[in-house]
Formats: structure tokens, C-alpha cells, sequence
């Protein structure tokens, strides 16, 4: 215990001397200019508490590497680095350090600073999608909290106004990383297996093999992937054989949060046979400020390998169109596991409040609003399934199928329908709400039977089994003397099962007395015609 201390301690202490000198500020896409030189710049902290020598620093960017010129930076001190050639244009805003060559790319690179003694000071990878929607062009890159340099994309944003070139930034604000690494995707390939995780790792778990144990097998060496430090790749003994298990020890990103142990599994697995991998929901008309999605399904209790496998659509010639890859790394589609597609992972698990397992892509094929044909291709590009939809699919009395997804009710055949409204109007990557219900049986239930509003069970859930096609429903909220206190629904479309709260309030939201309530529930729809009857008791405070 004492030992691990040590090392733990030992680690944060070289990170904060290596991270003395950091790049806080970049202006790669200078124009327009938005009150600022028209010349690229990246601004500079000195983060420790002493005055630093800055001579013989160097910055690499692709195949350049730049040298600087003897001078210091107090303690917390800003400093604005560009070309010599720009020095005057920048003087007047703070203090400036001219270099012989500074060329950014606008779409990305990384910078590595470096201090004569070789080891880096500090590396960024920044993205053009590191901006805002907003403010791209004339823009600076900002870092956010400068306690934890070498965090990606969630510490840095456009700046608010052209930029802040030797000052703090407009964007600062307590921004920590507290959150351990995630292993995002994994692959092999011979004897070499690489590991992507979702952020920057430390250089001593990524460089060290008695991080990694794999079944009848020897991690040799380990290193750093790429130069976004975000993916490690590992050289094995031996190729690995059809069944193998790596073990990952104290997985640690680059600011010291450490992950669970963890076990990977890599197998060889059976080619599905059709209708084991279904196409299983599509959202094809999104909400704004969101992307579409794909689900599907596995059928089956095998697991199945989606590497290589594809998502197109049929353009106006019929032709098969806009193929993008799902995987690219070793990815596998659990025993009657869901799994949704899209390009905003975020958006989904905000908007949909019943998401389930989603993988983000770089792009979806172009599926229009109002119809179209989804495909899902094998590796070799031949057709596996299809679904070809149109907004007339939709419920009769959804009027705005914007942000609604079409759900296949059966995994036999070829119905599907809208998302029930209880579901948000989307289940990516989880089980339809449209679902066949085995069981047959339709019923309502207040579960749970008696609910207190100042308890863990503030509220009770009408859940609901329905079996038949398309259902709408009225519920009616009524007191113990029969007088409708609470009109909790008009027109709900309903799932094949899902769940209404009621918080024990009126109509105008103010909580009821104590005693027994009734539920009316009236269902109708394509060939339905049917009220249901429960009860719930509210409690008192």
C-alpha cells in the first residue's frame, strides 16, 4: 500500500513540473479578423510558481520543430507566441515572443512543447471540431481550466470574441477532469492490439506492459498509437489465438483519474445467418439540433462480430449510396443486444430519455425526411437487411413526425410504427416500446399501489401491457367522490408497454388530499375500443 502511495505521488509530481509550460490559447484560422492581428498566434502560461528560462524550449507541429529564444516568464505569466515577422502587431496586446516559423493548420495538428531536457511539457491535439458551432472562423481556441492541461476536446471552446491573446481567457472557468478513462474501442491484428480510449492517457500506463496480462500470451512492449496519446497499441509474443482474454490494470488518463480493472474478450465469431441482426428502429426526420439514427437488433443468443460491416441507402436510381463504415476495430453485438448509430452520441442521451447502448459515427448516410430505403451491408458490401420508410408510416394523429422514430413491433415480419409518446418518441439503442407483447394480456397498474410525495416514491407510474396494433388513450385522473381532478393524458399514443407518472397534483398542479384515486383510461384505435380501471392511494406527507 505504502508503494502504490509512493508511485501515485511520484506520478502527480513529475506531471505538474512536466506541465509547467502550457499552450492556453490558438489561433489557427485567423480570418476574418474579428478585431485581433490577422495572424496566426498560440498564447503560453507559465503555471509553476517560479520564474521560468524559456530558451531552448521547443514547439513541434507535423515535421517542424522551432526553437526558442532566450527569455522568461514570471510565475502566472501569459505570453503570446507567433512569427517574428508579427511581433510589432501583437505588442500592444501583452507580451510577446517572436519565433522563426509558426504555421497552423486550421483543421487540426498537434503542438508538443518541450523544455531543453527533451521531455514534453506539454501536447495538445486540437480538432476543428474543437469549436463552437458558432464562432469557427476569426475564432481562438481556448483552453477552459488550465489545472488540467492536457484534458482534449471538453477543455477547450471557441473563445467568446475573436480571442484573448496574453490574457486569461474568456472561456476560463473550473472545468476538472475527475472522471476516469473509458475504453471506447479495441482491435487486432496479428500480434499488435490497439486500445482507443475516450481521452488522453498517461504516458506511464501506456508505455508500461505490466499494465496488460493476456491469456497464454505476453504483452513484449506497449506505446503510445498515435500522437493524440488517446490510443495505445500493444505488441504481443505471439498472434493471438481464436479465444484470448486481456487483462487492463489501473487504466489512468493524463490527470491522474484511474479506471476499474477490466477484461476484454477476443474471439472468433459466427457469420449471422439473415434475420439474426435486424434492422430495428430508424429516426430519419430528427428534432433540431439533432442527427438520425439507426438501430439494430440481435435476434439471437450468439454474439456477432460488426466489424467492417456498413449502413447505405438507395438513392432516386435505385443504386445503392452514402456506404459509411460502423466499425473499424474489433465490435461485438451482444446476445439480444440493441445497438443505435449516429453522429451525436450526446444529443440521443440527452433528448431520449430511454437510450440504451449508442456507438457514435463521423457521418450517416444522407436519409431523407419524407422517405427513403435503409441498408445494412455484410463487409464484402452485399445486402444483409432493408427497411424502406416513409413519414405516412407514422401514427394518424402524430401530426409532427419531426423527432418521432418508426420501431419494428416484430422481428418477423416487416410492421413498424411510431414510438410510443411515453418513450419520448424514441428508444435508441434499447427495447422498442413498440414491441410485440408476448404475454397477450393488456393491463393497466399504478405501481406502486401507494405512493407518499415527500418520500423516495414521490410519484406513482400508470405501467401498462397492451397487446394488438396502433392504440391512442385518454386518462383521467378522479377523486373519491367521482370529480375528475387530473386529465393526465388526451390522445397518448401508447407503446406496446410503458409507463405514465402522476405526481398525486391537480390540474393546476397543486397536490391533492390524501385517499383513493381511479385511473379512466380510455384506449381506442385500429380496431380497439376499450376502458380500463385502476387505483392508487396518495399518502400522506
Amino acid at each position: 500500500m505504502k508503494l502504490h502511495l509512493f508511485v501515485i505521488l511520484l506520478f502527480s509530481s513529475r506531471l505538474l513540473i512536466a506541465q509547467a509550460l502550457i499552450i492556453t490559447e490558438i489561433f489557427a484560422d485567423p480570418t476574418p479578423s474579428r478585431g485581433l492581428p490577422e495572424r496566426e498566434y498560440i498564447e503560453l502560461l507559465n503555471r509553476s510558481e517560479e520564474r521560468l528560462a524559456l530558451g531552448g524550449y521547443t514547439l513541434t507541429y507535423g515535421s517542424t520543430r522551432t526553437v526558442f529564444p532566450e527569455a522568461y516568464l514570471a510565475a502566472g505569466e501569459y505570453a503570446i507566441a507567433c512569427r517574428t515577422t508579427y511581433t510589432a502587431e501583437f505588442a500592444p496586446l501583452g507580451r510577446v515572443i517572436g519565433l522563426s516559423n509558426l504555421s497552423l493548420n486550421n483543421n487540426g495538428t498537434t503542438l508538443v512543447l518541450a523544455p531543453p531536457t527533451g521531455e514534453e511539457s506539454h501536447r495538445v491535439s486540437y480538432s476543428a471540431d474543437w469549436y463552437a458551432a458558432d464562432r469557427t472562423e476569426g475564432y481562438s481556441l481556448e483552453m477552459r481550466d488550465t489545472a488540467f492541461p492536457c484534458r482534449g476536446k471538453e477543455n477547450w471552446t471557441s473563445a467568446a470574441h475573436g480571442g484573448t491573446p496574453g490574457k486569461v481567457n474568456s472561456a476560463a472557468q473550473v472545468n476538472p477532469d475527475t472522471s476516469p478513462p473509458e475504453l471506447r474501442h479495441y482491435d487486432v491484428t496479428g500480434n499488435h492490439v490497439i486500445l482507443q480510449f475516450n481521452e488522453v492517457m498517461a504516458e506511464d500506463f501506456a508505455t508500461n506492459p505490466y499494465h496488460f496480462e493476456l491469456s497464454e500470451n505476453r504483452v513484449t512492449r506497449c506505446s503510445f498509437a498515435d500522437e493524440t496519446h488517446e490510443s495505445v497499441v500493444l505488441l504481443t509474443e505471439k498472434p493471438l489465438a481464436d479465444y484470448a482474454e486481456l487483462r487492463l490494470y489501473a487504466p489512468r488518463d493524463c490527470s491522474g483519474n484511474e479506471g476499474p480493472e477490466q477484461v476484454l474478450v477476443f474471439e472468433v465469431l459466427p457469420e449471422p445467418l439473415p434475420g439474426e441482426i435486424s434492422l430495428s428502429e430508424v429516426l430519419f426526420n430528427p428534432p433540431p439540433g439533432g442527427d438520425d439514427f439507426v438501430e439494430i437488433h440481435n435476434t439471437t443468443d450468439k454474439r456477432f462480430q460488426l466489424k467492417n460491416w456498413l449502413l447505405a441507402r438507395l438513392n432516386t436510381l435505385g443504386e445503392v449510396s452514402d456506404p459509411v463504415r460502423l466499425a473499424s476495430t474489433y465490435t461485438v453485438l451482444p446476445a439480444r443486444g440493441w445497438l443505435a448509430f449516429t453522429r451525436n452520441r450526446t444529443f440521443l442521451s440527452q433528448h431520449y430519455p430511454r437510450s440504451g447502448t449508442l456507438l457514435e459515427l463521423p457521418a450517416l448516410p444522407a436519409y431523407n425526411n419524407d422517405a427513403g430505403t435503409v441498408l445494412l451491408l455484410k463487409p464484402d458490401s452485399t445486402e444483409f437487411d432493408r427497411f424502406t420508410y416513409s413519414e405516412k408510416m407514422h401514427a394518424a394523429l402524430v401530426h409532427q413526425p419531426k423527432g418521432v422514430s418508426l420501431e419494428k413491433v416484430s422481428m418477423n415480419d416487416g410492421t413498424w410504427r411510431s414510438a410510443s409518446a411515453d418513450a419520448g418518441f424514441a428508444t435508441p439503442g434499447a427495447l422498442n416500446s413498440q414491441l410485440g407483447n408476448e404475454t397477450k394480456k393488456s393491463y393497466f397498474e399504478a405501481v406502486p399501489l401507494v405512493f407518499y410525495p415527500d418520500s423516495d416514491t414521490p410519484v406513482t407510474r400508470l405501467t401498462y401491457c397492451l397487446t394488438g396494433g396502433e392504440a391512442y388513450a385518454g386518462i383521467t385522473v378522479r377523486d373519491r367522490h367521482g370529480r375528475a381532478v387530473r386529465t393526465l393524458a388526451r390522445n397518448h399514443f401508447l407503446g406496446t408497454q410503458g409507463e405514465i407518472p402522476w405526481d398525486g397534483c391537480d390540474d393546476r398542479g397543486l397536490l391533492l388530499p390524501p385517499g383513493n384515486y381511479a385511473f379512466i383510461i380510455e384506449v381506442f384505435g385500429q380496431g380497439i375500443q376499450r376502458t380500463y380501471y385502476t387505483r392508487a392511494v396518495l399518502g400522506e406527507k
